[in-house]
């Protein structure tokens, strides 16, 4: 193999020194040492050689590429996934302070007012129903058509509450 004929010029340079020693000795000759140095290989035999040794490095560079891809495109989805955790948990603790911030508009609603919650989480509702109608008509990007006159307000909450005494119809649970 011609690989191992260049990695072992050392062991080649010690057998030509045993084998020329032997053949000099019966002239009276000592021979101290042969040296190789240099190894002439037929361009074509070189050229291949190069071509297999190149061929090798890029088979081994495109690996290393997949490798960093693959562990490129794991610490991408493990971002994702802590970041779609944290975000899901950022909004159970939103869901959290609106359901606190609600409990506590319904008590001291009941306190200062004496309204039953069913009353006030139908003000509430109707408020930021007319709170959406406001940010909506102020954003100017729509129109929309909605009730007007002085019964419109009562329109809308009655409409909201025949919507909670339905669903409370149907799941009477509550």
């Amino acid at each position: 193999d011609l690989d191992k004929a260049f990695e072992s010029k050392d062991a080649m340079a010690m057998q030509i020194k045993e084998t020329v020693a032997k053949a000099m000795e019966q002239y009276g000759l000592n021979v101290v040492s042969a040296l190789v140095t240099d190894m002439n290989v037929d361009p074509s035999v070189l050229r291949a050689m190069n071509e297999i040794n190149a061929s090798r490095r890029q088979r081994e560079a495109a690996v290393e590429r997949a490798e960093a891809e693959k562990i490129l495109a794991v610490k991408a989805a493990e971002a994702e996934a802590e970041s779609k955790e944290l975000s899901g948990k950022g909004t159970a603790r939103m869901r959290q302070a609106i359901t606190e911030g609600f409990k506590g508009s319904i008590e001291s609603m009941r306190e200062s007012c004496g309204l039953e919650p069913r009353e006030v989480v139908h003000m509430m509702i109707t408020t930021q129903y007319l709170d959406v109608l406001k940010n909506f008509a102020e954003s100017g990007k729509a129109t929309m058509v909605v009730p007007h006159g002085p019964a419109a307000v009562n329109d809308i909450e009655g409409q909201v509450r025949n919507g909670f005494m339905q669903a409370s119809m149907l799941n009477p649970n509550q």
